[in-house]
């Protein structure tokens, strides 16, 4: 649903947007202007079904916080302001599964290292960083007894 854009179009389309709701949009007959709103209307068509969306998406007591808001991208800012804060239960969750994890006797060394890394990355994602060490002294920790020479 996303439109992808270059950040000159960006510039552009936040211009006329600005022009439009401020009421200086002037008919202009420039091959420019033409373009320009060409731009702008495609896109505010693609904001307008992305916001029905996330909108219609929603349950009924939180439509009425979100619906003042007029573009898709108002509403994820909003969403993630009043979501988006990594709770500290989760965090634990996601730290003790990884301080704990050891590998699976059917995974090859390989699948262990994607099951690790992917824990790593779920980390990094709610903001929590290990450093180089704490990866590999985990990682060490993580194979079995049979792996002590690794140790």
């Amino acid at each position: 649903m996303v439109m992808k854009t270059s950040r000159n179009q960006d510039k552009k389309i936040a211009q006329v947007y600005q022009a439009k709701n401020s009421g200086r949009n002037q008919q202009g007959n420039t091959a420019q202007h033409r373009r320009d709103l060409e731009v702008y209307q495609t896109w505010s068509n693609k904001d307008r079904c992305a916001r029905f969306t996330m909108l219609s998406s929603m349950h009924n007591d939180l439509i009425s916080e979100f619906k003042h808001c007029l573009t898709a991208f108002e509403i994820w800012e909003a969403l993630k302001q009043k979501f988006g804060v990594t709770s500290l239960v989760k965090l634990h969750r996601l730290t003790m599964k990884f301080d704990s994890y050891q590998k699976n006797a059917h995974h090859s060394i390989k699948q262990h290292l994607r099951v690790m890394s992917a824990m790593i990355r779920e980390l990094v994602a709610v903001r929590h960083n290990l450093t180089q060490e704490q990866q590999v002294q985990a990682m060490i920790c993580s194979l079995p007894n049979s792996w002590e020479q690794m140790k």
